[in-house]
């Protein structure tokens, strides 16, 4: 069920079993054999995919939970009931990853330090529509940006709203 429940909650699935072994929290060995078995029954797919390594484009597969079939459904109370051990804490980020710089057009990312410039990464990664780029601001930039870039003239009302429950839920987390 953990390795369920780690593909549960991420649902741009997975470049490796490692990665699904981190985030259930189990060993790689463990994980490997259990995705290969979801695998076998229909829970998991390996999909095709495009993968940046290094700078460079290869051909690989992402591990996704698949979500149509009915037996995950069957399954899945006992999936969202699974807890999932807290993730690792990382170093604080002092720039914008590098596969979010298209974000930052008229810029230059690598000269811009998170600490003084929060309210302008907030805006080109919230407002982008990229869902990986919000997840990653929500995550790492603080509250304040984020109601910031709620402010902003060109937000409309629903988008203002979102990114306002954003922030208190962003401030909420890092009070706990």
């Amino acid at each position: 069920m953990k390795v369920l429940a780690a593909f549960n909650m991420n649902p741009f699935g997975f470049r490796s079993r490692r990665a699904v072994a981190a985030t259930a929290g189990i060993s790689p060995t463990t994980a490997s054999a259990i995705v290969d078995r979801l695998v076998e029954q229909g829970l998991v797919v390996a999909v095709p995919a495009l993968l940046r390594n290094n700078g460079r484009v290869t051909h690989g597969r992402i591990f996704e939970a698949n979500r149509i079939n009915k037996a995950l459904s069957e399954i899945l109370d006992d999936v969202l009931a699974m807890r999932l051990p807290a993730p690792r804490t990382t170093a604080k980020a002092k720039i914008v990853p590098r596969r979010f710089w298209h974000l930052f057009w008229n810029a230059q990312p690598a000269q811009l330090p998170i600490i003084e410039h929060a309210d302008f990464i907030a805006s080109r990664m919230l407002l982008s529509r990229d869902p990986l780029a919000v997840s990653w601001a929500i995550t790492h930039l603080p509250a304040s940006s984020i109601e910031r870039t709620a402010s902003l003239r060109q937000v409309n009302e629903r988008d203002r709203q979102w990114l306002l429950g954003l922030a208190r839920a962003r401030r909420e987390s890092v009070e706990a």
